[in-house]
């Protein structure tokens, strides 16, 4: 039970932080004092469902996890303003992702491996990567070299409108790049090259055993890719609480079917 306590107050405390305009803090610290101002025959029954040890413990991990979670969210936002504002900046990162192809320009996820700003904080982060639709297609870990400048995200400006910065928050990405001049150095050959490559064919045969939506919807269930996933069907499944299933790692899924391929490759030879 009190492992519950504990968790419900860390959860409450992250809501806090993510959604600031919940006033969190100021309502634990107004219950505490309400709590030390009651009677004692409506304490004494208050402390059986939860003792007085564990309300103050609870009330310090929901602190705890509040301030923990709005200092992530200040040092994302001046990572990504650092990163609107570079000019003419110089990056060598890692391809991470496949290549999304729109209508002007094609766009991929990097990681960044080394930066020519002063602030070396961006190292190990993902960024997005605009290019030009003339530059030949990237490929997952190939290494480059990028020449270009940083761009700003569209934040939400109408009621219910779409936040793009906050999505990027949400995929952990802390910028966009718009990318001037690219040179390939290498080829990286890791466990998330291989990862990738799994979910690569399980995507391609999927196009080819099923129709659109319905190859969208298991790759979604599978390899927990929603990109090509419409919008009605994401609904349905949120109204049917099985939102769940989409939620799903990609790197999870595919770790789990590289393990099952090669015990069954190992037992058949």
């Amino acid at each position: 039970m009190t492992l519950f306590y504990i968790t419900i107050s860390y959860m409450l405390g992250i809501i806090g932080g993510l959604y600031r305009n919940i006033t969190i803090v100021p309502f634990f610290l107004i219950l505490f004092l309400v709590y030390y101002i009651l009677p004692k025959n409506i304490k004494r029954y208050m402390q059986v469902v939860i003792p007085k040890r564990i309300f103050i413990l609870c009330l310090g991990v929901c602190l705890f996890s509040y301030f923990q979670i709005n200092q992530q969210q200040k040092h994302y936002q001046e990572i990504m303003q650092e990163m609107q504002q570079v000019e003419e900046v110089e990056i060598l990162a890692k391809v991470v992702s496949n290549v999304e192809e729109k209508a002007y320009q094609n766009t991929y996820e990097v990681e960044i491996q080394k930066i020519s700003t002063k602030n070396q904080q961006m190292q190990h982060k993902k960024i997005i990567l605009q290019v030009n639709k003339q530059e030949r297609i990237f490929t997952y870990g190939e290494i480059i070299l990028i020449k270009g400048n940083g761009k700003t995200a569209n934040v939400q400006r109408n009621y219910k409108g779409f936040d793009y910065q906050q999505y990027l928050q949400t995929q952990q990405i802390y910028g966009i790049v718009k990318a001037e001049e690219i040179q390939v150095i290498s080829q990286e050959k890791d466990i998330g090259f291989y990862i990738n490559q799994i979910a690569t064919c399980i995507k391609e045969k999927l196009n080819v055993l099923f129709s659109e939506q319905e190859s969208a919807t298991l790759a979604g269930i599978l390899i927990g890719d929603t990109s090509k996933l419409n919008k009605e069907t994401e609904e349905n499944f949120r109204n049917s609480s099985l939102s769940h299933m989409l939620a799903v790692s990609r790197k999870s899924c595919c770790l789990c079917y590289s393990r099952y391929y090669f015990y069954t490759t190992k037992n058949k030879m």
